[in-house]
């Protein structure tokens, strides 16, 4: 959830979150997301 740009893969992870899609850098960042989603969706610029 660093905000840097990376490409989109096979093993990359999704969550949805208010009707919006995230994609994941790494897998250690989804379960950050997954516990408290808003804190980190407020900080997406895309």
């Amino acid at each position: 959830m660093s905000g840097d740009v990376f490409r989109v893969g096979p093993e990359t992870e999704f969550a949805t979150y208010e009707g919006r899609v995230y994609a994941f850098c790494c897998p250690d960042c989804k379960p950050d997301f997954d516990k408290d989603p808003a804190k980190y969706a407020k900080r997406s610029v895309r």
